[in-house]
């Protein structure tokens, strides 16, 4: 009795959890650098080649030393070359009516990645 009363407890705190992450994405992103990095600098992000697409779930074990993916960390260990990834994000919005119009641009940092 006293193991069904303790399970039913259980699980009812992972229902009522809302956060069992281990790492908060948005929180690493802007307070520190990944552990991942060689240098403590940047986050991991994925960044796959077409062939690894095009390879499927197979694609997820290749060794290749051209792109840095959050898919294999095995192979991050294996890594002996510096790699850096950046991206930026641009957006343009043009807005008008009868009255007026109105022109909006944005370019900000997106991501890096230094391993």
């Amino acid at each position: 009795m006293k193991t069904i009363k303790k399970l039913t407890l259980l699980t009812a705190l992972l229902f009522t959890a809302t956060n069992l992450a281990a790492q908060i994405e948005g929180a690493s992103e802007k307070r520190s650098g990944s552990f991942y990095s060689l240098f403590g600098v940047g986050f991991p992000t994925d960044n796959n080649n077409p062939r690894e697409y095009g390879l499927g779930i197979s694609g997820v074990s290749l060794d290749n030393m051209d792109s840095n993916s959050l898919q294999n960390p095995a192979m991050w260990g294996k890594n002996a070359y510096t790699t850096a990834s950046s991206g930026f994000n641009f957006s343009k919005y043009n807005t008008s009516n009868s009255t007026s119009t109105n022109v909006n641009t944005l370019l900000e940092a997106g991501y890096f990645q230094f391993t």
